[in-house]
């Protein structure tokens, strides 16, 4: 059978829509995945780096708009909890 006979007896799947989170609903979630024990979170934090690659941030801080609140700790770099929740929820887009 070729590809043309193949693609018509396919059927089309109707899309599916995107199902959006809101900002709050996101800040809530990233309020219970950091635990306000844990006042600061590594870079390379693998939690943070689900949601945002540790180069991703580090380019960020480079170009001067990263996360605001940061401390470098000989070779390591790690963010206040509260100033990384805001920044993720700045990101998102609507």
């Amino acid at each position: 059978m070729n590809r043309k006979k193949r693609r018509a007896e396919t059927k089309k799947i109707p899309r599916k829509c995107k199902q959006s989170m809101t900002k709050e609903a996101l800040r809530e979630y990233l309020e219970s995945m950091f635990s306000p024990e844990k006042k600061l979170i590594s870079r390379r934090d693998p939690l943070l780096n689900e949601i945002v690659a540790w180069g991703t941030l580090a380019n960020a801080d480079s170009g001067g708009n990263g996360i605001t609140e940061r401390i470098i700790i000989g070779n390591k770099t790690f963010y206040e909890r509260s100033a990384t929740i805001n920044w993720l929820v700045e990101r998102v887009k609507e």
